[in-house]
């Protein structure tokens, strides 16, 4: 499913908060997202993601 919208899909915060986000986003059909790293953080964000979501997605 490709899901394109408003920025109520936007996804800030914590790690926890982003895995709360992704749960809810795979209940109504979501199996794929990407990640927009267009900020000062890029490189931490992308750490943290290795590190804290996607093996919690595995």
């Amino acid at each position: 499913m490709r899901v394109t919208g408003p920025p109520a899909l936007r996804m800030l915060g914590p790690p926890t908060a982003q895995l709360d986000k992704l749960a809810q986003l795979r209940e109504l059909g979501v199996d794929q997202f990407a990640i927009y790293a267009m900020h000062d953080a890029r490189e931490q964000t992308i750490e943290a993601y290795g590190e804290s979501v996607i093996p919690t997605l595995s």
